[in-house]
């Protein structure tokens, strides 16, 4: 049987054809998602190039995302890199992160540590969780910048704030050891404990603070879980809503 698209498809379909990049992202979309017209993967490579390479921002994303995937189109990472810095240039955090980690492990460009910082912290700037806990890691570390662990704290806890759960455990640490904050096993038993659900680290830790805590200071580390828990889900309620 063959198929027909429905009126809305059409008109895109229409408009796409006449040179409408937003039209053309959206057929491209429209392609990839197999919603409403059957799924073809090198029909949204096609129609994400178009949109791309009139400057569609989310296109280059999509495009860059395909070329590092191998999905719709040949792997190819160097086009990877080029569409993913396009949408970058645009002001993409996503991309901007994608082009940090090219940078960081040498996909589709020359390794750059500092053009990987540099990336990564336009990224988090913006709220990329991703690249919050990146840019942390650098901090802590002095990889690629000098040491800080007040400012790889400051990092990392706004990544935990929007559940990451890497960043959490690293925030229990950091609370743990007193590094770049304050040394609290509480504030620790906390992250961990929101930590522990994605991560086997956390997990073991707790444990020990658990064991270790007597039942009236477990009981108040627990009440700040639930506290702290509350306040990150306010932070990803709001972040939804933007």
């Amino acid at each position: 049987m063959g198929y027909s698209l429905s009126m809305s498809d059409a008109n895109i379909s229409r408009l796409a054809a006449q040179g409408d990049s937003s039209s053309q992202f959206a057929l491209g979309l429209r392609y990839f998602e197999g919603k409403s017209i059957p799924r073809d993967l090198s029909q949204a490579a096609y129609w994400f190039k178009k949109a791309a390479e009139r400057g569609h921002a989310r296109a280059q994303y999509n495009l860059g995302t395909f070329y590092g995937t191998g999905q719709g189109v040949a792997k190819d990472p160097s086009l990877a890199f080029y569409w993913y810095k396009k949408a970058a240039e645009q002001g993409s955090y996503s991309a901007q992160y994608n082009v940090g980690a090219s940078y960081n492990e040498g996909f589709g460009v020359a390794k750059d540590r500092a053009q990987a910082i540099w990336w990564f912290r336009k990224s988090a700037e913006q709220g990329c969780a991703d690249a919050q806990f990146n840019l942390g890691q650098g901090y802590y570390h002095g990889d690629g910048l000098k040491s800080d662990y007040a400012q790889a704290v400051f990092w990392w806890r706004k990544a935990a704030d929007q559940g990451d759960a890497a960043a959490q455990y690293h925030m229990g640490f950091c609370h743990l050891n007193g590094h770049g904050a304050s040394k609290d096993e509480i504030e620790a038993y906390a992250y961990f404990n929101l930590a522990s659900v994605h991560n086997e680290k956390a997990r073991q830790t707790l444990q020990v603070l658990h064991d270790h805590f007597s039942p009236s200071v477990r009981l108040r580390a627990q009440q700040r879980t639930r506290q702290l828990r509350r306040e990150i889900d306010t932070v990803i309620k709001a972040k939804k809503v933007r």
